[in-house]
């Protein structure tokens, strides 16, 4: 919500458009402005913007404030070249995976790397969760840091997986089974902070994940 909406809306459709009437605001104010964000912005984030305005406008059209909705025809490019994204080769996953059995967080990156566990997932995760005996592990939750509209605060919330089809069973191989066995504790969460709670996604991010990719890097200098 902060990322796609309320930053779009706050710090650049408002400061835009907001001295204007909605039903003033035409397809060639829009365009403009496009235009002028694709010199600083990329792709990404301009989409981010044209949904938002687009929900905007339709919300408009059905309340009277305008009769059409502009936004349906603007086209969207970008000046910012589009960082490309690299993926390990097998070979440097496996010396990850070599790795993780090494390092005190080396779990987390386990988990994530060998069953496509996405950061909220692996942080939602519980003991709970993990059937040993019949070699399952049942992804139901997810964690996520929420800033409070309020307070402008930031919360750690659990809760369910914003997608059905997010939640899974997944088969777990006899190796992981003796790595988790290996790192239990006591908590009640497979990863967990210093006070063996919910950790948080950005302290986790920060203190486990930042820390095992500069060790590991060292590690095959």
């Amino acid at each position: 919500y902060n990322l796609t909406y309320k930053n779009s809306v706050e710090n650049h459709l408002i400061p835009y458009f907001g001295k204007h009437k909605i039903s003033q605001i035409k397809q060639f104010d829009i365009q403009t402005y496009f235009n002028k964000k694709s010199k600083k912005l990329s792709v990404g984030s301009l989409k981010k913007h044209k949904m938002a305005l687009n929900k905007i406008f339709e919300y408009a059209v059905l309340n009277d404030l305008c009769t059409k909705n502009p936004v349906t025809m603007i086209k969207i490019a970008s000046d910012i070249k589009e960082v490309e994204k690299r993926t390990y080769t097998k070979e440097q996953c496996e010396k990850v995976l070599e790795y993780t059995h090494e390092h005190r967080y080396g779990l987390d990156v386990y988990m994530m790397l060998e069953y496509g566990l996405s950061r909220s997932e692996l942080l939602g995760l519980m003991w709970e969760d993990v059937d040993f005996e019949n070699k399952l592990m049942y992804i139901n939750r997810g964690v996520t840091d929420v800033q409070d509209a309020n307070t402008g605060k930031m919360r750690v919330v659990i809760g369910e997986p914003k997608n059905d089809f997010r939640k899974r069973v997944i088969p777990i191989k006899e190796a992981t089974i003796e790595f988790l066995k290996s790192q239990l504790n006591d908590s009640k969460f497979v990863i967990c902070n210093a006070l063996n709670t919910v950790c948080s996604p950005r302290t986790w991010s920060r203190r486990h994940f930042d820390v095992f990719m500069r060790d590991m890097h060292e590690h095959y200098a």
